[in-house]
């Protein structure tokens, strides 16, 4: 499987590239001291390949039209 993604990982934004909302996040989680919840964010706001069919989708977009009002 060399080369190839596995269903399920994720990736990781750079803190460097991040913007808007998800920046503010992880400068106030570095600033209150919460490197754990930091390191989180980068998920959150990363990409993860569909378990079923492979796909690569933005996890924040997953979860708005999952719990989203």
């Amino acid at each position: 499987m060399r080369g190839r993604r596995l269903p399920g990982a994720s990736q990781q934004w750079s803190c460097g590239s991040a913007a808007g909302l998800a920046k503010r996040l992880h400068a106030r989680a570095l600033a209150d001291g919460q490197p754990e919840v930091a390191g989180k964010l980068t998920y959150v706001f990363g990409s993860a390949y569909c378990a079923e069919c492979g796909a690569l989708f933005r996890v924040d977009h997953a979860i708005v039209a999952r719990w989203g009002g």
